[in-house]
Order: C-alpha cells, then structure tokens, then sequence
C-alpha cells in the first residue's frame, strides 16, 4: 500500500467518524426511511462453481455429504473422526460489509449476505440495512438462520464476519451468536493451497487464478465504509448498488471456492499446477493424512514442479517414505532425482548420502554422495552455502573415520535399518 493509498483511507475514516457522531447527536438526519431490505436471488450450480467442476448437480445437492478428510485438511486437524458430519444443504455461506475496518463493537454490519444449497440452486439473501438505527431488527432476522446452520462458511470469517456479529449482537443487547458447530474459513486453507503459485490469497486474485473468472468491477473493500456514509448522507440507494454486488459476489465466490479446495485435496491428479500439488502435499502432511500427502508429492515431483519446490517436495515424500519403513523408496527416488531434474543439487545429495550412511550403512557409497556435495555446495547462496559446507566437512569426517574403522555393511534390499536424521 502506497502512503497516497494510506492518506486516502485516514481521510475517509475520518469522514465516517464525523457522520456517525453527527447522526448520534441528532444533528444530522437525511430523512432514511426505517428498518432493513432482504434482497433475494437465485442461480443454477453452474453458473458459480469453477470452470471443470466434475461430478453433476448430484455432487452439489443439499443431501450431498461433505468427505471428514476435506474437512480435517480444510481446518488443519488431525483428527478426521472428531469433525462433525456435515451436508451441504446444512452450510450457510456468510459474508457481511461494515462501516468499519475492524471487528470492534462500534463496528456496525450494514449488510449481511448469506448463500445456501436449495436443490439445484444456490440461493442468496442479502439484509441491507436502510438506517443505522434499524441494525437491531435486521440482526435479529438475520441471527435464527445462522444459529440453526449445521455449519458455516465464510472467508476470514473467524477473525472478522463473526467477531463483528458478535461483537455488535452483544452490544446491542440481542441473544447471543453462538459458535456454529463447524466454521470453514477459507482463508487458511486457501493460503496454503494456492497463495505459493498465486501470490497472493485475496479472494479476487483466487476468483481470477483458481476460479477461473473475473468481476467486472471489482470494488476495493476499503472503500466500503464511506459509499455506506455517502448513502446516509444522500438517502440516495442507489450508492449502495455497486456494495450490494460486491457482497453477493463473495457469497457466491464461497461454493465455489469450497468446491475447488474439496477437488485439489481429493483429486490431486486433476490438478493444473505442479505447485498446487506440492502445497495440497503439505495440507494433508499438516492434518496427518499421510497417504493423501504422499500421493500430492508423487504427483508434484511427475508433474514436474520446479526448484526450489522440487528438493523440498523429494525432501518431505522422502521423509514420508521412511516414517513408513520404506527406507529403500527414499533412496531410489533419490537416485532418480539426482540422475535427472536434481542432478545439479548439492541439498539432493546430502540426503541421499544419509541414507547410504544410516540406511544402508554403505558408508563408501555415502561419501562419493557427500563429496560431490560438496563440490556443488559452491553454487548454492548463503547463508545455505554455509551451512551445507560445514555439515559436509564434519560428515565427510565421520565417514573417514567409519571407513577406517570397519568395512562398510550395505543393508540387505528392503530391510529399513535404522532411520536418523544426521
């Protein structure tokens, strides 16, 4: 962010305190006419799931239940068995617009926007609130559909959307939000499947580079306090038709985005993007999905995901392999790597020498690897450069020192020997 950007927000920001302050006290009222509008809309499937989506409406119907593993990976647990069953006719999908930047009490929501499956369509309700004084109704029409979810699902809705909602229900005196049985926050998981190949996980940029479509007036979320001060201060609705959109286009962005994270985290071999595959690897590695994470990595290093991605995902399948007592895997998919893409990595042959050397207890195979290491240690940047020579100098000791010792012992083909680090 520019510091012309910065001045831009303050100026704004201030401009909102004014109005609001001034509507408080009573000493400015353009004439809004009470309460709040449900603004209702409905479209087919097809119309917001991601270009390619495999599987037909079935997949997308209210009864269709959503895999315990898609939904481990998606909140980083470990624990498939504890998330709590859910169907996609039991999500509300929920986005809400604010006069404030923040999730304080002062924050008050304008507009709530809440999506569900309804057979074959995905249908929104949007509550726009027609005059600050109205928040209480609308929040206590809007609250019972989200109470009653078996889910829901939001984007940075845990650190925004729902404190907010809470935030002001206690302000203003309503019952309690309680915490849904299962939130979604897609952020999380979005960062870490895409945001290495994208760059960035601003729901925009994923709707472009995941979804596949792109707004046609995309609306900064900065800006959205002070068009709702320009609709106070006017009366004028329709200021508030480009926010209007704008909500309903997250709403909307949110299926689809679930949608494509329950395919890259269940079926990696359609994925577009080796990086994806590497990133979708690490999901499952986190929710302790191993086999899920092992077939991502697989189909990464075929796919031909690139340095420095490439060591690190040869690194993690070949951890993997030997947390499983395939020890022997670890070593081939070494060999194959630094016979082809990896011929070039001193990092490729430092594990591969201690495999040799703990593994295989082939401690002449180990040094040949180490060596050659270090040889190619010289092109690698510091402070890894460093770091790599020194380690190879002590290991090449030690394996100076185990050759004179005894005679090295190669591990029969298959037997895992004994799996160390160093």
């Amino acid at each position: 962010m520019g510091l012309d950007d910065l001045r831009t927000k303050l100026r704004l920001v201030e401009r909102w305190v004014v109005r609001r302050a001034a509507l408080a006290a009573g000493e400015w009222s353009p004439g809004l006419p009470e309460g709040f509008r449900v603004l209702r809309h409905e479209c087919r499937h097809h119309e917001v799931l991601p270009a390619g989506a495999a599987g037909g409406s079935e997949r997308h119907a209210p009864h269709a239940a959503i895999d315990p593993v898609v939904i481990a990976s998606l909140l980083g647990s470990r624990a498939p068995s504890a998330v709590p069953a859910v169907r996609l006719g039991e999500l509300i999908f929920l986005d809400v617009e604010t006069t404030g930047l923040s999730a304080g009490p002062a924050c008050q929501v304008f507009l709530a926007g809440i999506g569900a499956v309804d057979g074959e369509r995905l249908v929104t309700e949007q509550y726009l609130l027609n005059h600050p004084r109205s928040e209480a109704d609308m929040l206590a029409a809007l609250l019972p559909r989200l109470a009653a979810a078996r889910g829901v699902v939001t984007f940075n809705g845990r650190t925004f959307d729902w404190p907010v909602l809470s935030a002001r229900t206690l302000h203003l005196g309503l019952p309690p939000l309680p915490d849904p049985p299962l939130h979604l926050d897609l952020l999380l998981p979005a960062r870490r499947i895409w945001r290495l190949r994208t760059g960035s996980a601003a729901l925009p940029v994923l709707e472009a580079s995941v979804l596949g479509r792109r707004r046609p007036a995309p609306l900064p979320g900065w800006l959205i306090p002070s068009m709702y001060a320009d609709y106070l201060e006017s009366g004028d609705a329709r200021l508030l038709d480009p926010v209007v959109e704008h909500n309903r286009h997250d709403v909307l962005a949110l299926p689809a985005l679930l949608d494509a994270a329950r395919r890259a985290l269940r079926e990696p071999a359609g994925a577009e993007f080796a990086l994806d595959l590497y990133s979708v690897g690490r999901v499952h590695e986190v929710a302790g999905t191993a086999e899920h994470a092992r077939v991502a990595y697989a189909a990464a290093l075929a796919r031909g995901v690139e340095a420095p991605h490439r060591v690190r995902a040869a690194a993690r399948l070949s951890r993997l392999y030997a947390r499983e007592g395939r020890a022997e895997d670890a070593v081939r998919l070494w060999e194959e790597e630094i016979g082809g893409p990896l011929r070039g990595s001193a990092q490729a042959r430092v594990a591969l020498a201690k495999l040799y050397e703990h593994h295989r207890r082939d401690y002449a195979a180990a040094h040949r690897a180490a060596t050659e290491a270090l040889d190619l240690a010289a092109e690698e940047p510091d402070p890894l450069r460093r770091r790599l020579v020194e380690e190879l100098v002590r290991r090449l000791d030690r394996l100076d020192r185990r050759m004179t010792a005894r005679p090295a012992r190669p591990a029969a083909p298959g037997h895992a020997g004994r799996n160390r680090s160093g």
